[in-house]
């Protein structure tokens, strides 16, 4: 592995053996923090650390099922969505695949693992490396699978639900997989109008990625899970890996925000409040200071800058995620960095950090 690819690893989970990060904006995880009703799941039930989990998952499954409309026989629960994604990858067989570029890393691993050929579309930073409608000619009988990231990953470009309609139509008149990886679409104002389940749900070969890591800030417990059109790829994703994929505290926390429906929808609607207005204040102050902002719409915000400014920011206990290592990705003198969008008092002091490095005040 790259020296980069380990240090974007390092930084990803947030890990400072120095102690010298304040804020590691490297990971973007709600800043809201976990839902009080998942804290009290795991605080109040000791027995979930003592005993094995449910191997099936089977109660996790059924909530699901009810949120999203699809039976739990087409429903899969993983170790977070990368877990998620080597499993599919790994029994799928898939032989060749779409895959936009710049995207998630992982897809990229998961796919050579497996040793599936990958054909890259290269997407542009105008639509904030997004896929285009000029690229659905790509989705034909030759392609097993298709895997989109939206909104995209790092920019935060969104697919909106015209697309996303084309696509899956296309998908499904040349028999090519749709792998939709949504795991930041909750961060997104009206995100599910845009999301691809309602056609996993009518039975269309469409794979929804979904995960509680990032949206409910569970990223130390690890809970993702896919919504599958087609029951028989469900069968193979959930018999492929080693038992106890989810952990009993997972399962339980994972359960308790499903459960409470007002709290679960209270917090999602000041998360997307938090994130729009922290995000807009974010870019302008970002372009004010004159780094390229990539349009988006995520947790996250894609932007240029001079080379140094991420030693200079860590330097004053800020992390950044270098995005050097994107495939796609080619800024030129500069280079692409990706900051989380947090608590409105951590964004002002990292907004202040970057004024004092390129000496503006």
């Amino acid at each position: 592995m790259r020296r980069k690819e380990m240090e974007a690893r390092r930084h990803h989970g947030g890990e400072d053996r120095s102690g010298g990060i304040r804020c590691d904006f490297s990971v973007n995880v709600n800043p809201l923090g976990m839902p009080e009703c998942a804290k009290k799941a795991l605080s109040e039930n000791w027995k979930i650390y003592e005993e094995y989990p449910d191997d099936e998952c089977g109660l996790l499954r059924e909530a699901l099922g009810h949120r999203f409309g699809l039976g739990p026989e087409r429903i899969v629960c993983g170790n977070g969505a990368s877990d998620l994604i080597y499993r599919l990858c790994l029994s799928a067989g898939f032989r060749r695949v779409l895959l936009p570029v710049p995207a998630f890393s992982e897809y990229e691993r998961a796919l050579r693992a497996a040793g599936c050929e990958i054909q890259t579309l290269q997407t542009k930073a105008g639509t904030g490396y997004c896929f285009e409608e000029s690229m659905l000619r790509e989705i034909g009988e030759s392609c097993d699978a298709l895997f989109l990231c939206n909104p995209s990953n790092p920019a935060g470009g969104l697919i909106t639900a015209p697309m996303t309609e084309k696509i899956a139509e296309r998908c499904r008149q040349s028999g090519t997989i749709l792998v939709a990886d949504e795991c930041f679409l909750d961060f997104v104002e009206d995100g599910r109008r845009h999301s691809a389940v309602r056609y996993a749900a009518e039975g269309m070969p469409v794979i929804v990625l979904k995960a509680f890591t990032k949206i409910f800030a569970m990223a130390g417990l690890r809970l993702g899970f896919a919504l599958f059109g087609e029951q028989d790829a469900a069968r193979r994703v959930s018999q492929y890996g080693a038992p106890w994929q989810v952990s009993g505290p997972a399962q339980a926390a994972g359960l308790a925000v499903l459960s409470s429906e007002e709290e679960r929808s209270a917090y999602l609607e000041a998360t997307v409040r938090h994130i729009s207005r922290e995000r807009a204040r974010m870019e302008k102050e970002m372009k004010n200071l004159g780094f390229l902002v990539v349009p988006g719409a995520a947790n996250y915000i894609l932007f240029q800058a001079p080379p140094e400014l991420g030693a200079l920011l860590l330097a004053k206990g800020f992390a950044l995620r270098d995005c050097s290592d994107y495939r796609g990705l080619c800024a030129g003198q500069s280079v692409f960095y990706r900051a989380a969008v947090k608590g409105t008092e951590e964004n002002r002091l990292l907004l202040q950090a970057m004024k004092e490095c390129v000496g503006w005040q």
